[in-house]
């Protein structure tokens, strides 16, 4: 037996030299594992697949040490990274397959299954008692470049009516642009079904004339940008900028009325997105526009609309939308479900809208456009005013029959948006379209007579201005679950 020793010794060391003969370098023998050379092209060099391994630095070396499945796992997810990968890797799959379990709802959801907004802190109640007025009117259109307003360049506009409008929130539809120059969308050029519907005008950068287009009936309003001072000093703090005029002199006029606005300290609504807010007494206010146009806030869009109000609900304590909707003129002042439409144009299903973002957490719906007085619906506790009618319009409507009367709704409401109390202040446009008080308060027996119409058992009742909501029905909005979950 120790004869044999020796022999069995160099026969093992030479087995052992011959291995070590054979064997491939580390950088190489990492990236054997068939998983990694599937992801390298057929033939490929092996300086690539030492590439493969290299970013992963000391782990690649602990992984070909190892020589076991963490090293083949460890050169999968290496080969992710390489820019000649030809199919994924299950490894690669991985994360995508985890991504929606990460955005699953968290606890804390509303009723409807929305979730809380994680990233936001939540909103403290508003303080005990706390009370705001919100002052509303429709339409405004204060003259034209070649006709500015009347009198003294439009200071004595809003004169007659500047004393009722005062509240913590005095809102108007700005009808049209504080802008110079440009092109009107009302100029000849090849004819489109709706100015409102051009898509140029959305991608058209800023400054840019928008492409002129022809209609049978084309209305263009542009008033000078310092009229802007003028609804400073009749008391307005915030103007809706969502509606069908707002691009009459392209993007760059849109761009000129929220300069002049912001300078004059009134602040804007409508814009795509956008949800303007307000704090007094405590109270947040957050006020968001809509209208029948890709450009801003969309009201036909019904599910973005909701979701843009159950954001602002989750930021404020009152919510308030106005919307730009409806199909125009006397023959629409009636309030009908369905989606209503004039000139060829979808002016949205003002119902359904009206009454979804309610649902969504609205405290008061607002509405102008149709450029004529509509009722008054109580809905899950909540006031929707489908049109206040023309405000001011200097020499640009026709002012026949109901189109000449208007009104400024007051509204008071509680700090978590519930029911206060209201009235209706009857106005009428005189001759030159300049707004006054109504002595024989028409308005206030057109929108009784609407509302009654239209809405039956939930109508508003109008008593000598006062607004009466009947008695609550039973109905819960998403807007009292949010509140319920916020405070809890």
């Amino acid at each position: 037996m120790l004869l044999m020793l020796p022999v069995l010794l160099a026969a093992s060391v030479g087995l052992l030299v011959l291995k070590l003969s054979r064997a491939e370098p580390i950088g190489l023998s990492v990236a054997s594992p068939s998983s990694a050379v599937e992801d390298a092209s057929p033939g490929a060099p092996s300086e690539r697949l030492a590439s493969v391994a290299a970013p992963r630095g000391d782990q690649v070396a602990d992984a070909a040490m190892e020589r076991d499945e963490t090293a083949g796992a460890a050169v999968c997810d290496a080969a992710v990274t390489h820019p000649i990968a030809a199919e994924p890797t299950p490894r690669e799959q991985k994360p995508e397959a985890k991504k929606p379990a990460a955005k699953e709802p968290a606890a804390g959801q509303t009723r409807n299954g929305q979730p809380r907004d994680q990233r936001q802190p939540r909103l403290a109640p508003a303080p005990p008692g706390a009370q705001i007025t919100i002052t509303a009117v429709g339409d405004i259109v204060m003259g034209t470049t070649a006709r500015p307003g009347g009198a003294e360049g439009g200071a004595r506009f809003f004169r007659a009516v500047e004393a009722e409008l005062a509240g913590d929130v005095v809102l108007g539809n700005l009808e049209g642009t504080l802008s110079k120059g440009g092109v009107s969308h009302c100029a000849s050029g090849p004819p489109v079904a709706d100015a409102d519907e051009a898509p140029e005008d959305e991608e058209r950068a800023e400054g840019e004339a928008p492409t002129p287009v022809r209609r049978s009936q084309c209305f263009a309003f542009q008033m000078p940008p310092s009229h802007a001072r003028w609804l400073k000093r009749a008391g307005f703090t915030v103007m809706n900028i969502a509606n069908n005029h707002a691009w009459d002199y392209g993007p760059s006029g849109r761009w000129q009325t929220v300069k002049a606005l912001k300078g004059v300290g009134i602040a804007h609504t409508g814009r795509r997105g956008q949800i303007t807010m307000k704090k007094t007494n405590g109270v947040r206010i957050a006020i968001v526009g809509f209208s029948p146009d890709h450009r801003s806030p969309d009201l036909r869009d019904i599910p973005a609309a909701r979701a843009l109000v159950r954001k602002a609900a989750k930021k404020a304590h009152v919510v308030v939308v106005t919307m730009h909707a409806g199909a125009e003129g006397p023959a629409y002042a009636h309030v009908r479900p369905g989606v209503e439409y004039f000139l060829g144009s979808n002016r949205g299903d003002t119902v359904r809208f009206a009454r979804a973002v309610v649902d969504a957490g609205a405290d008061l719906v607002i509405g102008h456009g149709p450029h004529v007085l509509r009722g008054l619906e109580w809905y899950k506790g909540r006031l929707i005013a489908y049109s206040l009618g023309n405000f001011g319009a200097y020499r640009v409507f026709n002012l026949s029959g109901n189109q000449k009367y208007g009104a400024i709704l007051k509204v008071r409401l509680n700090g978590d948006g519930s029911w206060a109390g209201g009235q209706l202040i009857p106005t009428y446009l005189r001759e030159s379209g300049l707004p006054a008080l109504d002595p024989d308060r028409h308005s206030l027996r057109l929108v009784r007579l609407l509302s009654r119409q239209d809405f039956g058992a939930n109508a508003v009742r109008v008593a000598k201005g006062e607004l009466i909501p009947p008695r609550q029905r039973a109905g819960t909005s998403e807007r009292a679950v949010s509140q319920a979950t916020r405070s809890g």
